[in-house]
């Protein structure tokens, strides 16, 4: 879903149908009655950074990520 969004031309219809399929996706990750509103630029680009670091770096977990975010800063 997230290739199709990338694939989308920015503000086409294409990429509002894309966005639209995500949401389903995205739900489950907002605490209940949350709701996502802004721009989808950085939307945009914060899910094919996700996606880039997933591909980089497929066996590292969601904790192993945060754990050397915070080695990181604290260097």
């Amino acid at each position: 879903a997230i290739m199709a969004l990338l694939e989308s031309e920015p503000f086409s219809e294409g990429e509002s149908s894309a966005f639209s399929n995500l949401i389903a996706y995205m739900g489950p990750c907002l605490r209940a009655g949350t709701k996502l509103e802004g721009k989808p630029e950085p939307l945009r680009a914060a899910l094919a950074e996700a996606l880039y670091q997933r591909m980089k770096n497929p066996a590292e977990s969601f904790a192993e990520a945060v754990t050397k975010s915070a080695q990181a800063k604290s260097k």
